[in-house]
């Protein structure tokens, strides 16, 4: 199909036994002998055009310089179409040998004397005698030099021209898109030195630039409208089109024209004869590449144009077959699969399509076919990355040889970041998939994807994302990673990755530490803990400071409790990191998360030095400038170190407890907001720092108690359906009674506790809490207390709790144990019988 270098002449105008020029005789004439009759019967018409056909379709001048014969005879008879159309085929099959003779015709001045022809209104108009005309032009344009003079000569705005003048030809329209063809593409065969070369980019550039400001686009549409059916021609007037939309081809100033040009091939019907060129069962793998291509530039351009989509979309199933039916043409392959990735970002439906016809089981038999072919492998992966968005989408039929392929892919073209990055996207995709099966996913492709290095940051974001989304499929997933190495390695490589490479894989490491104890311990074994630490010593980075506590924090903490052996130091070292960020409210906050997971990780009465922890929680406690969030954590790292770390000095243990207990008051709500989750968290702190609080002898200030039941009531108040929390209350009220039960009673104890009782009547942990409060309270046998309970409904409650929950032995000891204190007066007696206590 290469005019250029093969004659072909338009079948319409071959010589027949009907032309009135063809003489069976002159079949025998030579090339010499037919130059000579040339020259004898200048003045002679009828001789002239047989000998000139005859010339034509020997496509040989054996060396007779026909060509100058040839330029003489059309300045001659420029004005006579038959004789113009017979010499300017001669010209165009002489030529077409080689460039040599291209070179010969074009110093001859043939171009001139076909735009002359061209610019005649006479010859203009005949239809014969343009189609040959064009032919010529498409053929001599060979070679920078041949181009230049070809473009200089005018001939771009005649070709539009006569396009536009004979629009309804088949063969103008075919012939006129291949010379403007010629006019803006250089063959790779086209013997130029690197001077040309770059003289023949800027001609093309100029070209371009003059159809399109030349009007060209508009005829070349129109006319591929009129000849739906003409394939040939079709597929020429959309490699033209191809062409002048090439960026390659564009200037930066001619930019602005890719648009327009999409634009008019959208609204000019110029989809439609794409879908139809793809329709054709004659279309050849030249075409289809040319269509599908062109296609896809303008659903790229316009895929919000709703109209143009469905016009789009109705190419998927005919692309899918041309894959199948050609499926060893990689070119084929490859533009296939672009346009499909094309469509299936425009709309769900072009998805739901490509599933429905099996597009992704074609693509991946394209990627299994040529594994070592770059371009394909990374469309076909980003198919699948796309596809996989949801499983509605996707063809699970075709998963297991996906997978397959993808793991191919990966291996071929380790070095591919765009492979790469399709390939843990894809995965990450996938392990939201119902059906998936764990032992299928390759966990080492986003594991070698954190340990290479790619100018995208993107590679390892996606890497990333699929080692979070598979360590949600179980720890299983990764157990053959550390039989691998792979995890060893990404340790191994965290401290000399990049910082961005470095903060994904710590996020990974942190996903693999929480996700199981073996993982936890495996990760510390092989150093990962000593790492995130000297993250903490050696950087002055906020959020490389940030990433080292997000690691220490995941491997100090176990869901199930395993504790470890941790490195002395590693208490200081996040105080010191917290000094260094005082003012830092996230660093802050971490640190204190840190701290809460470092003392609950860590074995009882291990060496770990603890010097500092409690002043400086205590201070972000105390602190009018941190915020609620920060001092929630810290009351979550004093609860734990509390709860850990007993024994402690009566007054450190003291300073907890002030420092605690004036925070819950201050948010209670009226100094400042009530705060939930603070006071749930603080109350589990104080509950335990209560709780050591009773090893210790001291004096109970009856105004901390005061606080604790003014912080009760308006627990009640706001949250009386959060019954966690007012069960930590009320186990801060238990232990301050066995400190001091006659502060908490001058404090009001009693009928908080009740009330809370009644509220909450129907829930067994409230009523064991109240009773066991009670039957402190009642153990001072004072008369004045007992009439208090009783009064306050306090016998009622527990009797209740007794009945109710007689199958609970902390509450029928708790229970009895009050009633026991409580009968030692008449009154009380009569009213435990009377409410049925016995």
């Amino acid at each position: 199909s290469d005019v250029v270098r093969k004659y072909q002449a338009p079948s319409a105008t071959k010589p027949s036994p009907d032309n009135e020029d063809y003489n069976p005789k002159s079949c025998e004439d030579t090339a010499r002998e037919i130059v000579k009759s040339l020259k004898d019967n200048r003045s002679n018409i009828y001789i002239l055009r047989q000998k000139l056909h005859r010339l034509r379709n020997l496509a040989n001048d054996e060396g007779t310089g026909a060509i100058y014969e040839l330029k003489e005879i059309m300045d001659d008879y420029r004005g006579d179409p038959r004789v113009m159309t017979a010499a300017t085929g001669a010209v165009w099959a002489v030529s077409s040998l080689d460039d040599e003779k291209k070179h010969e015709a074009c110093n001859a001045g043939v171009i001139d004397s076909i735009i002359k022809a061209l610019s005649d209104k006479t010859t203009s108009e005949n239809e014969d005698f343009v189609e040959w005309a064009f032919g010529a032009l498409a053929c001599l344009c060979r070679g920078s030099e041949n181009r230049r003079l070809v473009s200089k000569a005018g001939s771009i705005g005649l070709i539009i021209s006569g396009l536009n003048d004979h629009v309804s030809s088949p063969g103008v329209f075919e012939w006129a898109c291949r010379a403007l063809h010629s006019l803006v593409h250089r063959y790779e065969d086209e013997d130029d030195d690197e001077e040309d070369i770059f003289e023949t980019q800027n001609q093309i550039r100029n070209n371009v630039e003059e159809i399109v400001k030349g009007h060209g686009v508009n005829p070349i549409l129109r006319a591929m409208c009129k000849h739906e059916d003409e394939l040939l021609a079709l597929g020429w007037a959309i490699k033209l089109l191809l062409r002048l939309v090439d960026t390659d081809v564009q200037s930066p100033e001619n930019d602005r024209f890719v648009q327009g040009i999409l634009k008019k091939v959208n609204e000019k019907e110029g989809i439609s004869c794409c879908v139809c060129v793809l329709k054709n069962r004659s279309t050849s793998p030249e075409w289809f590449v040319s269509a599908a291509e062109l296609l896809r530039i303008v659903v790229a351009k316009f895929p919000n144009d709703s109209l143009l989509l469905k016009k789009a979309t109705e190419s998927i199933l005919v692309t899918i077959r041309y894959m199948r039916e050609h499926g060893i043409n990689a070119d084929v392959q490859e533009s296939a699969i672009n346009l499909l990735i094309t469509l299936a970002s425009a709309s769900k439906e072009s998805k739901r399509s490509i599933k429905e016809y099996r597009g992704l089981s074609e693509a991946i038999k394209a990627m299994m076919r040529f594994p070592d072919n770059l371009e394909l492998q990374r469309d076909g992966s980003y198919l699948l990355w796309l596809a996989s968005s949801s499983s509605s989408y996707f063809d699970l039929s075709s998963l297991n040889d996906a997978l397959r392929v993808v793991e191919i892919s990966t291996v071929k073209h380790k070095d591919c970041a765009a492979i790469i990055e399709a390939a843990c996207g894809f995965l990450a995709n996938i392990c939201h998939f119902p059906s998936v099966d764990v032992s299928d996913l390759h966990v080492e492709i986003p594991f070698r994807a954190l340990s290479l290095k790619f100018d995208s940051n993107s590679v390892h974001q996606h890497a990333t994302r699929a080692l979070l989304a598979l360590s949600t499929k179980g720890s299983c997933v990764f157990e053959d990673a550390f039989d691998g190495g792979e995890i060893s390695c990404l340790v191994e490589s965290l401290e000399t990755a990049a910082k961005d490479n470095q903060y994904d894989q710590v996020d990974v490491l942190a996903s693999l530490a929480t996700s199981s104890d073996v993982l936890r311990i495996g990760l510390i074994s092989s150093g990962c803990l000593d790492i995130a630490l000297r993250m903490l010593k050696n950087t002055r980075s906020p959020l490389a400071v940030s990433k080292g506590l997000e690691l220490t924090s995941a491997l100090a903490f176990s869901e199930q409790g395993k504790m470890l052996k941790m490195p002395p130091d590693t208490i200081q070292l996040v105080l010191d990191t917290l000094d260094i960020y005082r003012n830092d409210a996230d660093i802050t906050k971490q640190c204190c998360l840190v701290l809460r997971n470092v003392v609950l990780g860590s074995f009882p009465g291990s060496s770990v030095n603890f010097d500092g922890l409690v002043n400086k929680l205590t201070e972000i406690i105390d602190s009018k400038t941190d915020n609620i969030e920060t001092k929630k954590e810290a009351c979550g790292a004093l609860w734990a170190f509390s709860g850990k770390q007993t024994g402690q000095d009566v007054s450190v243990v003291m300073k907890m407890f002030k420092s605690v207990l004036d925070a819950m008051y201050l948010y209670r709500g009226e100094d400042e907001e009530y705060h939930s989750d603070f006071q749930s968290e603080a109350s589990g702190a104080l509950a335990s720092i209560t709780l050591n609080l009773r090893d210790h002898s001291f004096d109970l200030d009856a105004y901390d108690v005061d606080l604790m039941i003014a912080v009760m009531y308006m627990v009640m108040e706001n949250d009386l359906d959060r019954v966690e929390l007012l069960e930590k209350v009320l186990e801060i009220v238990l232990h301050l009674s066995v400190i001091d039960q006659q502060v908490v009673i001058q404090s009001g104890g009693i009928v908080v506790v009740i009330d809370a009782m009644v509220e909450h009547e129907q829930i067994e942990t409230i009523q064991d809490c109240g009773c066991a409060i009670l039957a402190v309270l009642a153990s001072t046998e004072n008369l004045q207390v007992n009439l208090c309970i009783a009064e306050t409904d306090g016998i009622d409650m527990i009797v209740s709790a007794l009945a109710v929950y007689d199958d609970n032995e902390r509450v029928k000891v708790n229970s009895c144990k009050a009633l026991s204190h409580l009968s030692v007066d008449r009154e009380s007696r009569l009213l435990i019988a009377s409410q049925g206590g016995l």
